[in-house]
């Protein structure tokens, strides 16, 4: 029953983080592309993005995981 609960709870943190995951991928992609493209203001807004997803990834997963 531990090892279940612990393993739930940490299933909920990963829903949790899905949609930040997502969005740093996402902007991890298209971030150089608009650069490229000189696409200054969409860059930026993109760069924003993925600053707050990074953040989200990490007070949502990267905090929540087991000690080693």
């Amino acid at each position: 029953p531990e090892v279940a609960a612990a393993m739930a709870r940490e299933q909920k943190y990963d829903f949790l983080s899905l949609p930040f995951a997502l969005s740093w991928q996402f902007t991890m992609l298209m971030l150089p592309m608009q650069l490229m493209i000189r696409e200054w203001r969409v860059a930026a807004v993109s760069g924003a993005v993925l600053t707050a997803s990074l953040a989200g990834l990490y007070v949502f997963w990267y905090k929540k995981l087991p000690p080693k």
